[in-house]
């Protein structure tokens, strides 16, 4: 996992990403190769409202945005 350090985002695996959707918390999505503050790609926000399922959302994010230039997860 690429580290990148920011004073607003901390980059955390998928596991812990699930807990904390799961727990109520926004969770934000960005390729690993792409700087969360980037202009042209910036993290996208998930909220848990939403009634599709964790692993629905992950598989659309990483189909449609994780390319080789960006990261492939």
């Amino acid at each position: 996992m690429h580290e990148i350090r920011t004073t607003c985002y901390t980059r955390i695996s998928k596991a812990a990403a699930r807990k904390a959707y799961i727990a109520g918390n926004t969770v934000y999505f960005c390729p690993v190769k792409m700087h969360p503050e980037n202009m042209y790609m910036p993290a996208v926000p998930v909220h848990n409202d939403s009634p599709r399922r964790w692993e629905d959302i992950i598989n659309n994010f990483e189909r449609y945005n994780c390319t080789t230039e960006t990261g492939k997860y």
